[in-house]
This record gives C-alpha cells, structure tokens and sequence, in this order.
C-alpha cells in the first residue's frame, strides 16, 4: 500500500482529467489493438468493462506480484500472519473511511462472487435459511425488488415469505405506497422479522438513477431492516452509511472499481442489523476472501479516493447528459427504458431501428439485431459493446475515465450505423438458430472491397471458411496502435462508407444466397440481410451515405 501511495505522490496531476489521464495510462490492454475480419487494424475503445469488471492497472499488479502473492504463499508463521492481519486490517479502515460507516458498523470481506457470497451471508446472519428457528408461528416476510435470479432461488428456498415489489412507472423508485401497504400489514400480523431487500444496480442496465432512501425509511417506520446491494453501481457512485437514510446493511463490489477486477466484495452491516439477528446466526458457509482479494479491493479504494469521488461523480452526470442528448436526438436509435428528466449514469440500453419496406409501412418497425450492430461497431470502428444474453438491446457503457476523443468517436460510429448499418448487412451471415452473426467473406476479400480503389467487377468474392454457428475471436494484439488515434477514427470511417457505397456488387453476386438464408429462418423481428438486399435493388436510400458532419471527417475517394 505504501509503494502506491509513492506512486500516487509521485504523479503530479492537479485536475480531475489529468489524474484520469495518468491512471488510464496504467491499464493493463488500454492501448491495445485488433485485426479485424476486414483485415484491417483498429484501435481498442472499451464500452464494457465496468457493467462486469473493473480494468487492471500495472502498479497495482506489479504490487500484488512483488508483495501480496509472496506473503500469501508461506506457511502461515506468526510473522506472515501479523502481516496478513495488518494488511486486511488496512483495507478495512480504506473501506469504512470511503463508505462513511462508523466504528460501530462490522465490515467483511467476502470472496469475489459479485455479492452472491455477501447475500447468503446475511441471509445466514439473520437465520433465514433456518425453517425451524421460526416455527411455530408467523414467518419472517422479506421484500424484494428487482434481483439476480440467484438470489430469487435462494430467497424462495428460505424460511421467509417473499414480497416481490413493482417499480413505479417510470421506473425511478419502488412503488412505495404498495411496500408501505405490505409492510403495515405484515407488522399487524406481527412477523417476526421485517427484511427489505432492494437493488440499486438498475442504473446497470437502463442508466436511470434509482432512489432507494423511500423504500429505507418505509421500512425503519415499521421497524424493519433495510438491506441495498450495490454490486452493478460501486463504479458509479459511493455507499454513505452516514446518511439520514442509509440502509443497515450494504452489498458492494469493487471489482468494478479501476484496479479492482478481482477484488473482494464487501458486506457493511449497521450494529441495529447486528443487533437484531437471533443468536446462533453465525454463517457456516461463507468464508472470507484471500489476502490479495482484500489487497486489490483496498489499494482500487485508495486509488479511487485519489481520484476524487465527487469530481468522478460530476464528470459521469455529465457524459451522461451529453450522450444522452445526443442519443435521443438520432431518429434510427431509441433509448429503451429512457427518462430524459430523470438523474442518469452514461449506461445507455438502445436499438437501432432499420428502415421499413414499402409493404410494412404502419407495421411495427423492425430493428437491427444488437449482435449485428455490436459486430459492426467492433469490426468496422474497434468500439467494444456488450449485448446480454436473451436481450434484445444493446448496452453502451462510456466511463469517466474516457476521453472527450474517444466519447466523440463512440458518438460519430454509433450514429454512422444508425444511419447507414443496414447497407452492411449483405456483408454478414447470420445462422437461423442461434442468431450468430459473422461475415460472409474473407479478410483479404473485405479488404479489397474497402480499399481506396475501386474494385475490379470481375473481383473474386471469396467465402468465409468460418461458420456462424461458432464465430471465432477476433484476433488481438497487444501492439500499441503507432498512428494517431483521429487518423485511425477516420480511415476506419471512411472504410465504412466505402463498404456501404459498393454493397451493390455483393447484393449481384450473393443475393440469392440470402434469399435462401432467409428461407431457412423463422419469424424474425429484426432486419435479416435478404431485406437489405431488397432496398438495395429498390435503390432505397432515404438518406445521403454522408451527412454534413461526416463529410467533413471522412471523405470517399
């Protein structure tokens, strides 16, 4: 810990975007780059990293290598044991002084399972799991909001009878007045045990800031307990445990802290909480994390406590504010769950839609597959975007630690393929089952295609030998990217345009192809190749390949 606080000292950054700018040029792969399907090199841009874990940095690993794993590998000595405890003793008061708990409040921590080892921890406290503690007599009655199906198998496996509690509708608090009606009502039944349990990580997924202080005080009114997991929104926002309405007890991952991937989680429970479980409650099941878990969780605090919380607070609100602006403004990208009033984070869930056929107008539009677009914004542009399984949008993630270079660049890709993504389409297979898309031709092919001279009309065009079914990994370079990164941002511009401007020869050539991959589908509710094809034919270009903005960037030679 002493050696990164050297570091820190030693890196002379006044403001907010100097001190970001220094701790980015520590990322382990932040300056990678790929060689995409198109046989072209392109810089890395990260849109995902923190929606599943924090980046690495090299001065924390190097530490963790030199210092931690050592100590952790002898045989457990007096002296490797004082060491041990001083070092998770270190990382405890790092985390109570940046959660703002007192010296009362009990801080654990727990293996890095994203909350699940923190969750059947306090279940285990509290004695939820024991049917026989509670019997005879009224169960406890726990109430829930949205949570990880996980944590639904378990809660409904417990002793307590389970409350589910709806969202109001525009989706930025718990429905209050239902949860005060069911709380009232399980007290006049006089359950022994009032529990709420409430996620925070919303903003995760749809961006919009939850308030949760509501569903607290409802509880604390009817002498419950209040517990919020804030495992999907530790890199967004502080836990204060100081609050007037803080919960009793708090689930936080800071594996998505920069420097934290790997890190421990942590379980803050208040003494009321503690207080109030049965005796005979002690977890059995629930080990605590290693010596470098707890390492990597107090050094990724301290570097965020360099950084500034409240400066890394107003620089998020304020991506947020200006990509969502711009977002809802483009007329092909809708924003699902978006609440242009509401306080939000820079997660952004979107489709883009496609343009209708001349049949369907009036029909629900369809839109572009996510898969689909995330493949072309990494092939095409190297923006790395994350598509859930199962969903049927996008997830855009802009961190505050990303320039205002790359935000523009994000910005001008998105809205390129918003535009124009549909005219890639015929360059792209997708198989009828699993939805996997993969392009349809060989790398030396794309590269012919959207190179600066035109194609020959007698140009081969050779097929991809790699199958949809299983699309393999683009490849990866850890090379540094030598050219300047708006140089790179244009020509992988104008390689776009230009495969969108000579679709035409590929819709000659393959068109029946993807009139029989249509075939073998089934009923589709996003843009299938064989439908751009057809607008292709119909000459459908509702709107210029290049707009005023993009022309000025990238011009077709």
């Amino acid at each position: 810990m002493d050696e990164l606080d050297a570091f820190l000292a030693r890196t002379k950054a006044r403001t907010f975007n100097d001190r970001a700018a220094a701790i980015s040029r520590t990322v382990l792969g932040a300056r990678t780059s790929l060689i995409s399907p198109l046989g072209r090199t392109r810089r890395v841009i990260e849109c995902t990293a923190v929606l599943a874990s924090g980046r690495r940095l090299d001065v924390i690993e190097s530490i963790i290598r030199k210092h931690v794993v050592p100590l952790d590998s002898r045989p457990p000595s007096a002296d490797v044991l004082r060491q041990a405890r001083d070092l998770r003793a270190r990382a405890e008061s790092l985390v109570r002084a940046f959660c703002c708990a007192s010296p009362a409040d009990q801080i654990k921590l727990l293996p890095n399972t994203r909350g699940a080892a923190a969750s059947l921890y306090l279940i285990q406290t509290l004695r939820l799991d024991d049917r026989a503690a509670w019997t005879p007599g009224p169960r406890p009655v726990v109430f829930v909001s949205d949570m990880h199906v996980v944590d639904v198998v378990r809660w409904h496996a417990a002793a307590a009878r389970v409350v589910a509690i709806p969202p109001r509708p525009d989706g930025q608090s718990l429905d209050t007045n239902f949860l005060e009606r069911e709380v009232q009502s399980a007290a006049v039944a006089q359950a022994p045990l009032l529990v709420g349990w409430f996620s925070a990580s919303a903003p995760a997924l749809s961006g919009i800031a939850v308030d949760l202080s509501p569903a607290v005080r409802t509880m604390h009114m009817y002498g419950g307990f209040a517990c919020v997991e804030y495992t999907g929104l530790t890199a967004f926002a502080a836990v204060d445990m100081s609050a007037p309405y803080a919960p009793d007890a708090a689930i936080c991952a800071p594996s998505r802290l920069v420097g934290g991937a790997g890190a421990a989680d942590v379980l803050i429970m208040s003494s009321a909480l503690e207080a109030g479980a049965q005796p005979g409650g002690e977890p059995q099941d629930v080990h605590g994390a290693s010596l470098v878990e707890a390492a990597r969780y107090g050094m990724a605090v301290r570097v965020t406590q360099w950084l500034g919380p409240q400066d890394m607070a107003q620089r998020t609100h304020a991506i947020a504010e200006h990509v969502g602006s711009v977002l809802r403004a483009h007329p092909q990208i809708k924003l699902v769950g978006d609440a242009p009033s509401a306080p939000r984070l820079p997660v952004f869930a979107l489709e883009v839609l496609a343009p209708q056929p001349s049949d369907e107008i009036g029909l629900v539009p369809r839109v572009l597959h996510p898969d689909v677009v995330a493949t072309v914004l990494s092939d095409m542009f190297g923006i790395q975007t994350r598509v859930d399984l199962g969903s049927s949008v996008l997830y855009l993630l802009l961190d505050p630690f990303m320039t205002d270079r790359d935000i523009s660049t994000v910005l001008r890709a998105v809205s390129w393929v918003a535009w124009h993504g549909w005219r890639l389409l015929p360059y792209y297979r997708v198989h009828p089952t699993t939805e996997m898309w993969s392009v349809r031709f060989t790398p030396a092919t794309m590269h012919a295609l959207s190179s600066r001279t035109p194609p020959s009309p007698r140009l081969r065009l050779a097929p991809s030998s790699r199958s949809p079914t299983k699309p393999a990994p683009t490849a990866a370079t850890h090379t540094p990217v030598d050219t300047d990164a708006d140089m790179d941002d244009a020509r992988a511009l104008r390689h776009a345009t230009r495969l969108a401007h000579r679709v035409d020869l590929v819709v000659a050539r393959c068109g029946f192809t993807m009139l029989a991959e249509l075939h073998a589908g089934t009923a589709r509710w996003y843009m299938h190749p064989a439908d751009a094809a057809a607008l292709v034919r119909a000459g459908r270009a509702v709107i210029p390949l290049l707009d005023r903005d993009e022309s000025k960037q990238c011009v077709v030679h």
